[in-house]
């Protein structure tokens, strides 16, 4: 991996990474994703889904393996690694039960974020939360939901300044008008929100659609 951490990071266990992501450390959650991200997509490629492909299983690893970010408690004796293993084959065979059932909605917070609403082509879900002013009252409360459903990763990914000014973007505001909300320089914000794309660029280049 590039030397591109704060000193010291890239020499830190599973263990001790864990413990800063769980604190906030968006550096340390990265760090875990790169050492990890081979056995993620191992995971999710052993596993079938009908009327799903690949990516949607990998992309419910990646989110069981965010799961174990969160969850995971030194104190019961079981590895990160063990743990982590865990977690993401539990996400994904939650996921085929769900299917399996027939009531399976987007597999994931990730999927749902790039996945056609209402079957048109090209409009996904931030797209429309970016122009939901004139969005009916109903419509608005459902996409609300699904955006929630994914704060929580993103939440472990981006710092709070990071989170804050990606969910006013996303309302339609301009750099210069979340600075003015937030109270900070306007080169605070810019400096930001470049952050923010790159952190999204590591986890999926589809995810730089939400800045588009």
């Amino acid at each position: 991996m590039e030397n591109k951490y704060p000193a010291g990071l890239n020499e830190l266990t599973d263990e001790q990474l864990v413990a800063l992501g769980q604190k906030g450390n968006s550096d340390s959650v990265l760090i875990l994703f790169y050492r990890y991200k081979l056995l993620i997509n191992a995971l999710g490629r052993k596993y079938y889904i009908i009327g799903a492909d690949k990516e949607d299983l990998i992309q419910e690893a990646m989110l069981g393996f965010y799961k174990a970010i969160r969850d995971f408690d030194p104190t019961q004796k079981l590895s990160f690694k063990n743990f982590s293993v865990l977690c993401v084959k539990r996400q994904i065979i939650t996921a085929i039960k769900t299917a399996t059932r027939q009531k399976h909605i987007p597999l994931n917070s990730f999927t749902s974020l790039d996945m056609d609403i209402n079957e048109q082509p090209g409009r996904n879900l931030f797209q429309v939360i970016k122009n939901s002013e004139s969005m009916d009252p109903e419509r608005q409360v459902i996409l609300n939901e699904a955006l929630n459903q994914v704060k929580s990763t993103l939440q472990l990914i981006l710092s709070p300044l990071e989170m804050h000014s990606l969910v006013l973007y996303l309302r339609g505001y301009t750099y210069m008008q979340i600075a003015d909300e937030i109270g900070v320089p306007n080169k605070t914000i810019t400096n930001s929100m470049y952050r923010v794309q790159k952190k999204l660029k590591k986890i999926s280049p589809s995810f730089l659609d939400i800045l588009n």
